[in-house]
């Protein structure tokens, strides 16, 4: 009738199977040969699968290691507690909802996010773009569902589903309760840091499909339909170290070739500047391509500039512009290819970049578009100092 799954990874003691006793067919999912030979001195009457590392790949490994349209049970290792509304026993819960499932012409059957009863609904099923949590969630197997977004995996998932169906089932009849436990469990992956880089590929993504709004000041995502050139990131504040380094760094002249300054680097019309390019660079009238002379003589500086990129860039970037109190002038970046990331950081007022007709404040606040299709520019830097960082 069903598939019932559980992913897990660190946790031998698994709470979620205390509440499974009258269920068939269990598949639990492990990481590698080492978990499986734990798992199984723990769990020696189950079926245990050796999947893959990590929560988006270990998905990606379910979907398609069962068949297409396999009605699957997805539950993770942590949950405490389940309360029906109805007063039935859970395999009688999961039943009525697998065949409310099957009956429909949705994909995808989710539940309250919340333990608070309060919040749920007057009906047992709703349609709408619900963000699915992945601790529990009922789905149809769709191999073409492949996840690319790691730890809210279940939000993309929930996307892609309402993408191709055009909602998502809610269920709030059942609730549950979770919790992380202090050992095991992807606790050690799953760092601020992390969630942060994930939302970022999500927004950058599905940039006119979603946004995010700030819970307990960290970003979470919205479904939001929008069509906006410009993609805004979650502010950051991870520019603290690289502030004292570039207060030190060496940074080169750049002078207005367009009223007879000398050309190094600097394009026709830009005033003159301080700055540089660091990452890979292509050698002047050849193919070859090296690290650039700033990269190599400033390591120190590069690495951390690597280091902030890697952290909120949601792409893959070659090469990162820096400008101290650059006010550039209407143009197009273009050489470029494809999308740039934009931040500024510093203590300095005015300077607001202007992208399509439309201003915005960059301070610790990245800014994702296609310089080389829309013309920008900077308004004027009215006092203190800033410099901006290009990911391209």
């Amino acid at each position: 009738m069903f598939k019932l799954v559980i992913p897990t990874y660190k946790r031998y003691n698994i709470p979620t199977l205390a509440h499974l006793d009258m269920f068939d067919d269990i598949y639990i999912f492990v990481a590698n040969q080492q978990e499986y030979n734990k798992y199984k001195l723990y769990y020696p009457n189950h079926k245990i699968i050796i999947g893959e590392l990590g929560i988006k790949n270990q998905r990606n490994f379910i979907t398609n290691y069962f068949d297409e349209g396999d009605i699957i049970v997805s539950l993770d290792d942590d949950i405490k507690e389940f309360k029906d509304r109805q007063n039935r026993l859970l395999i009688d819960a999961v039943k009525d909802c697998v065949e409310y499932l099957k009956q429909s012409n949705y994909g995808l059957m989710t539940f309250p996010p919340t333990a608070n009863e309060r919040f749920n609904n007057a009906e047992s099923f709703t349609i709408g773009n619900y963000l699915g949590v992945g601790v529990f969630h009922i789905y149809k197997n769709d191999k073409a569902v492949q996840l690319s977004i790691d730890f809210i995996e279940d939000y993309e998932r929930s996307l892609l589903y309402i993408k191709r169906d055009g909602g998502v089932i809610r269920n709030w009849d059942i609730i549950y309760k979770h919790k992380p436990y202090n050992i095991g469990g992807l606790e050690e992956m799953r760092t601020q840091d992390t969630l942060l880089l994930e939302t970022n590929k999500f927004l950058y993504k599905y940039s006119n499909d979603s946004s995010f709004h700030y819970k307990k000041s960290f970003p979470h995502i919205i479904l939001k339909k929008k069509n906006t050139p410009v993609i805004v990131l979650p502010k950051t504040n991870i520019f603290n170290d690289l502030i004292s380094l570039l207060e030190i760094a060496k940074l080169r002249n750049y002078q207005d070739t367009a009223v007879g300054g000398s050309d190094c680097g600097n394009r026709r019309g830009f005033p003159a500047y301080k700055g540089g390019i660091f990452g890979i660079v292509q050698q002047r009238k050849s193919p070859i391509k090296c690290l650039s002379s700033m990269s190599r003589d400033q390591p120190i500086l590069y690495n951390e500039l690597l280091r902030c990129g890697k952290a909120i860039c949601p792409f893959d970037f070659t090469m990162i512009q820096l400008n101290k109190n650059l006010e550039c002038p209407l143009h197009k970046d273009s050489k470029n290819a494809g999308y740039s990331m934009l931040v500024s950081i510093g203590d300095y007022e005015g300077g607001e970049v202007v992208v399509d007709g439309k201003a915005y404040d960059a301070r610790e606040n990245p800014l994702v578009f296609n310089g080389a299709e829309l013309e920008h520019y900077n308004k004027p830097i009215t006092s203190g100092i800033k410099y901006s960082l290009v990911f391209f």
